[in-house]
């Protein structure tokens, strides 16, 4: 059975630089029948699947197309930690047998509407400063 170690720790093999992941936060592995499982192994911040949190301490099936989540904004990528092919669910073939080094998870979505609302909000009370520098030159 393969384990992969997910945390912030550098005894991790898949280390997370990020505030609101713990040093060991979960684990993920494959089963002898191939399947994915994941493990938050009592994290602070928890661990997400789809949005939603799982229990700290139990194994949690992974299916294709699941997200996990971890930390403030960090998504993992597990299928290439686990090396499993995305559109088969079967491990990679390697002529050499070297391990194969896991990808980079996926970048998450910038939220446009968040960053919108900011800077209008700035614009907002850029304009009521001038406003209140305009009333007070007038007296």
């Amino acid at each position: 059975m393969k384990v992969i170690k997910i945390g912030r720790g550098p005894e991790n093999d898949h280390v997370v630089h990020d505030d609101y992941v713990s040093t060991f936060h979960c684990e993920i592995f494959k089963d002898s029948q191939g399947d994915a499982y994941i493990e938050d192994t009592n994290s602070r911040n928890g661990t997400f699947i789809n949005g939603r949190e799982i229990p700290k301490q139990m194994e949690r099936k992974l299916n294709r197309g699941d997200i996990v989540k971890i930390g403030s904004e960090t998504f993992i990528n597990w299928q290439s930690l686990l090396n499993i092919e995305h559109n088969t669910g079967e491990l990679p073939s390697t002529d050499s047998g070297t391990k194969q080094k896991p990808t980079e998870p996926p970048k998450p979505p910038i939220n446009w509407k968040s960053i919108l609302g900011i800077i209008m909000t700035i614009m907002s009370l850029i304009m009521m400063i001038f406003m209140l520098l305009r009333m007070l030159s007038q007296k």
